[in-house]
């Protein structure tokens, strides 16, 4: 498990390449302090990072607890992505279908 100590500050770092891949590595982490970061990732001044983070989090069920916060985003595209993802159902699901129905 990453030290959610570093990824603290690495997440408000003025490089976009540094906050990048504090996203990708926070993407992976579970737990409480790690939702904290999540919720705070999710208003990140660009767009994009709020997108990669949200990619993240739908991918499992404790982040997709935080999808519906960001379709209050001021950003159409993350607002969109936001809805498809809330659409798509639970992780689980998400991945039989994409499967014809087999794990």
């Amino acid at each position: 498990m990453a030290d959610l100590t570093a990824l603290r500050g690495s997440l408000s770092d003025e490089d976009p390449t540094v906050r990048d891949y504090a996203v990708r590595v926070l993407g992976g982490q579970r737990g409480t302090e790690a939702i904290a970061l999540w919720r705070k990732t999710l208003r990140d001044p660009d767009p994009a990072m709020r997108l990669l983070i949200l990619e993240r989090l739908a991918q499992h069920d404790e982040g997709r607890a935080l999808l519906p916060e960001a379709l209050a985003d001021e950003d159409e595209t993350v607002r969109a992505r936001t809805t498809f993802w809330l659409g798509q159902g639970t992780p689980q699901h998400t991945r039989e279908s994409d499967h014809g129905g087999r794990p």
